[in-house]
């Protein structure tokens, strides 16, 4: 039976665990970045976490994938099926690998030397797994004893924190020959000593004298009417006292001089130069969606110390039993008394559950709305899936397979039919996955909806990430479509 079967039958704990930055990881071989802890009551309150080491634990070229169990608490052994994987941005799996059965202790570590090809993550498939530099991580877990487990998803997020520099070179006279001219720049960061870097011209070639450092050098040239051309990206990893990163331009002098006109400035050739360094300080955060409904204030969390807080998950195996009822009464159909229509599908339904989870259609069943007396309700405005997924968690409060379309089109439903719950889940599940390509899109959605969290979350974010976001395509559609509104999220970056 496949891990999606197992799921549906006997219901898994999934736990998401976003990396922001990941190509900043600084992490040398045997050295591990930890997840949050997370607890789980329906797994006799076991304690868990999730280790990836970015350069191996036993060969640099490849990524280690773990699960762990963290705590004495609960009995001695438990034994669990587990399945490690890395998603892409869209939510769909591009690389899984399963345990069948083991037994965790305290301490106890399973999952998989050489998980993943560092070269495929950070370079050849790099748009695929790390799409904004995110690493996206899911683990999901069941119990192999036959005992009922609640479903539970876990989201998380570790960031590691970087500092971005930038400075302009700008080669004067690039008619003559600028063969061996270089230029050498201090690099000063958090948690590094003054190093210094060197630019001969002819060769491309980067000189950073440091120790065990992770660096990222952005370059880009600017032509004779100021505007940017990105020019690629280099990443090294320093292992050795004295490191040369090759950086390979994507064009030649013959071919600058060829249409000087655009490209030189009065015979000056003009570079910006960009690098990032990661401060060893990572933040993190996590929170919980499950069967109950939860104060935003107690199910969200953030922190910065290493081991990070727990949360527990308080369920009982009652609740996993009303969850199984109420799930299989809907899926098999028993006494349907309304039909929900879109604008291509019908979807079955029972008024009582509709009522319980809805004060909209509460009202429309029991006042004096058209609604009361007939047997189907329109609902245009919703689409297939996102009707399929909303009727799901009224009668079940899960989530399932939730990603980023969906959970917009999830929160708007629930808004219209004022189910609060799935409302802030959704919101949740935005604030966590927010990014710069994205987070225009959630002010749109928090301003339309008037959610003042919302919208205060993702104008932090953007006024955290401002370099990234204000740089962006998208921001530069955002300001001709959303005027005000972004004239208003820049207001608050110049009051800061």
């Amino acid at each position: 039976m496949d891990s999606e079967a197992v799921a549906e039958k006997d219901g898994c704990v999934t736990f998401y665990w976003n990396i922001d930055n990941y190509s900043y990881c600084w992490h040398k071989r045997r050295e591990g970045i930890y997840s949050p802890d997370f607890i789980v009551n329906s797994l006799e309150n076991t304690q868990w976490t999730l280790l990836l080491y970015p350069k191996g634990s036993t060969e640099d070229n490849y990524i280690d994938y773990f699960l762990g169990r963290t705590s004495e608490d609960g009995p001695k052994n438990i034994a669990v099926k587990c399945e490690l994987a890395f998603l892409a941005e869209d939510g769909s799996v591009l690389l899984t690998k399963e345990r069948e059965r083991d037994t965790y202790t305290n301490g106890t570590y399973w999952g998989f030397e050489k998980f993943a090809k560092r070269e495929e993550v950070l370079s050849t498939k790099r748009n695929y797994f790390l799409p904004q530099d995110v690493l996206k991580a899911r683990c999901r877990l069941w119990r192999t004893d036959g005992k009922p487990l609640r479903p539970i998803t876990f989201h998380a997020r570790t960031t590691v924190n970087v500092e971005k520099r930038n400075f302009y070179w700008d080669i004067e006279n690039f008619n003559t020959n600028v063969s061996g001219r270089k230029i050498t720049f201090p690099i000063i960061g958090p948690d590094w000593d003054e190093t210094q870097m060197n630019f001969p011209f002819s060769v491309n070639k980067i000189i950073v004298h440091n120790e065990k450092k992770i660096f990222i050098f952005q370059l880009f040239f600017l032509d004779a009417m100021g505007n940017e051309f990105d020019c690629n990206q280099i990443h090294i990893f320093f292992t050795d006292f004295r490191v040369c990163g090759l950086y390979s331009m994507l064009f030649t002098r013959s071919i600058l001089m060829q249409k000087h006109h655009l490209y030189l400035n009065n015979e000056v050739f003009n570079l910006r130069c960009e690098y990032g360094l990661p401060t060893r300080t990572d933040f993190k955060s996590i929170y919980r969606i499950d069967c109950e409904t939860i104060s935003p204030s107690i199910e969200s969390r953030n922190f910065t110390n290493e081991q990070g807080k727990n949360f527990k998950e308080d369920g009982l195996e009652s609740a996993v039993s009303l969850y199984r009822d109420l799930k299989s009464i809907y899926s098999k159909g028993i006494l349907f008394d309304v039909v929900l229509h879109t604008t291509t599908e019908t979807f079955p339904a029972h008024k009582v559950i509709l009522c319980a989870r809805s004060p909209v259609f509460q009202a429309m069943f029991t006042t004096d709305m058209k609604e009361k007396t007939q047997e189907s309700v329109e609902v245009p405005d919703l689409e297939d899936d996102t009707m399929r997924r909303m009727l799901l968690y009224m009668y079940t409060d899960t989530l399932e397979d939730l990603n980023w379309e969906s959970a917009i089109k999830l929160y708007s439903a629930a808004d219209i039919f004022e189910i609060l719950s799935l409302k802030d889940k959704c919101s949740h599940f935005l604030k966590i996955n927010l990014c710069p390509t994205k987070v225009c899109e959630v002010l749109v959605l928090a301003d339309i909806h008037m959610d003042g969290d919302l919208k205060e979350i993702a104008q932090h974010y953007a006024l955290t990430h401002d370099d990234d976001v204000f740089n962006s395509d998208e921001w530069t559609e955002f300001t001709r479509t959303n005027t005000a509104l972004a004239a208003q999220t820049m207001l608050l970056k110049w009051k800061k």
